[in-house]
């Protein structure tokens, strides 16, 4: 899904973002990324998860909670920069 970030955190013991679809104007999914140390080790860095920024999440829906989810593979547009898609994906080997 892609969608606006409407908050983001860079802790333990997993980081975090609000991902508002539709263009911002959507529902609104909690979902929950790799811990910090496996994002760093894998060149993702804290920066990406800025407020306002779009973002392009896969992952899955949490089995009972309605609005959460995994995140599995994660795509940022960065500004000022060629490519226009960076993917990460903290679970990779």
């Amino acid at each position: 899904m892609t969608g606006v970030i409407r908050e983001a955190s860079y802790e333990n013991p997993h980081s975090l973002i609000k991902l508002q679809v539709d263009e911002g104007k959507g529902k609104t999914w909690l979902a929950y990324l790799a811990p910090p140390s496996r994002m760093d080790s894998r060149g993702f860095q804290k920066d990406m998860l800025k407020v306002g920024a779009t973002a392009t999440l896969v992952g899955y829906p949490h089995k009972t909670t309605a609005d959460e989810m995994r995140g599995r593979a994660h795509y940022y547009r960065r500004e000022n920069h060629r490519t226009p898609l960076i993917v990460f994906n903290p679970w990779a080997n």
